[in-house]
């Protein structure tokens, strides 16, 4: 019924705490759980001819590793997980995400980073 299911991240723990909701719905109904970060330029505040693409790269990294860790723990929980980073606006990333891949159910907090 809700497979798979679609779960954004942005590295807080506020976000975090859908995870184990997560668990619990991925569990009753035996869904994947598609871990989703997607890295906004905008928001690092700098205008575009200052961008320094190696500080890009790293954020990037980070939010693999992020994401690993994570994924690592859920699946960890007996959870069949995949993670993915997307680049771009948050909400028409995240949008054209669950779209293009056939979510079922999106599963999000109501706040993130900015608190």
């Amino acid at each position: 019924m809700f497979d798979p299911i679609l779960v954004p991240l942005d590295g807080s723990l506020l976000a975090e705490c859908v995870l184990s909701h997560t668990v619990t719905i991925a569990r009753a109904f035996d869904a994947k759980a598609m871990l989703l970060r997607v890295l906004d330029k905008d928001q690092q505040r700098v205008s575009a001819q200052l961008f320094d693409l190696l500080n890009w790269q790293i954020h990037k990294a980070e939010a693999a590793q992020y994401l690993g860790k994570i994924d690592a723990r859920l699946q960890k929980s007996g959870l069949h997980t995949e993670a993915t980073i997307q680049e771009g606006s948050v909400a028409e990333s995240i949008i054209e995400f669950a779209q293009s891949q056939g979510m079922k159910l999106i599963i999000l907090s109501s706040h993130g980073t900015a608190g």
